[in-house]
């Protein structure tokens, strides 16, 4: 059952009428959110979630405290995770305000989900050209202006797929919920920030990752036709880590055969077991 956590008090029915029709996130895609993954009960990577949420604040002039509304979402974030008694979970931390000259308000759902990290989540991808992205400041962080990513999410599921690949100039930019990568001859390649696609926390990690383990990887424009030669394609965020693909299109590839996927997803476990 999911949980909500709202100006500082929790609400466990979905229905309750907490929010006003002075939203100004509702009015005008004013606001923005940092999707956080509970695993084993404790949540992840707060200080790169706080640094990419406060900086978009920044940028969108919130008025804020940064200190103690950091403060507000962390007790409202674990006082959500023992209300639902989560051991994974996925948890939305959206921040909204009234008014453009009002302190920021925030709303924390929580839903239940598997353990991805340590189950393998295969997915099929196709492209989504109908709307393209333009890479601009807001790109590098999640504010609710999302009508391309839900576009191409009807998309994929219209068309049976899980994820629809998002386009910039030509170029593969990121899937409609993920960051992507892709091996060729064991090197790894994934598009720039440039391409207007999420600077994504789980793509940073991959990318530090791959630096560890002396893997190759660069940051690079390629198109759809790069994509379909490749050895391996994965898919990243932080909910379901790094995710095989097993189909582009008409192209299939054998999940039991990347070896350099199932490498960095093995290390990847591996790291977080170790900081915990």
């Amino acid at each position: 059952m999911p949980v909500f956590f709202l100006s500082d008090s929790l609400y466990l029915d979905p229905d309750h009428e907490a929010l006003t029709l002075y939203n100004q996130a509702f009015k005008y895609g004013d606001g923005i959110f940092e999707t956080i993954r509970v695993f084993r009960g404790k949540p992840m990577f707060m200080e790169a979630h706080f640094a990419r949420l406060f900086t978009g604040m920044y940028f969108l002039k919130y008025n804020f405290q940064e200190e103690k509304f950091q403060e507000r979402i962390t007790e409202g974030i674990y006082r959500t995770i023992v209300a639902g008694n989560f051991n994974h979970a996925r948890l939305r931390v959206q921040v909204f305000r009234y008014h453009p000259l009002l302190p920021p308000d925030f709303l924390i759902e929580a839903n239940p989900i598997e353990d991805f990290y340590s189950s393998l989540s295969t997915h099929s991808i196709t492209d989504f050209r109908l709307l393209p992205l333009f890479a601009t400041p807001l790109s590098a962080f999640k504010h609710n202006n999302r009508l391309v990513y839900q576009m191409a999410n009807i998309h994929a599921s219209e068309t049976g797929y899980d994820e629809a690949v998002l386009y910039y100039n030509q170029h593969v930019a990121e899937t409609s919920n993920m960051n992507i990568f892709m091996v060729k001859d064991k090197k790894v390649f994934t598009p720039p920030l440039a391409c207007g696609c999420l600077n994504g926390i789980m793509r940073l990690k991959v990318i530090a990752l791959c630096k560890e383990l002396k893997i190759p990887v660069k940051d690079m424009t390629f198109t759809s036709k790069a994509l379909a030669k490749a050895d391996e394609i994965f898919l990243t965020n932080v909910v379901r880590g790094i995710a095989p693909v097993w189909r582009y299109n008409e192209d299939t590839w054998d999940t039991q055969a990347l070896p350099i996927t199932t490498y960095l997803r093995n290390n990847l476990f591996q790291t977080i077991l170790e900081s915990k």
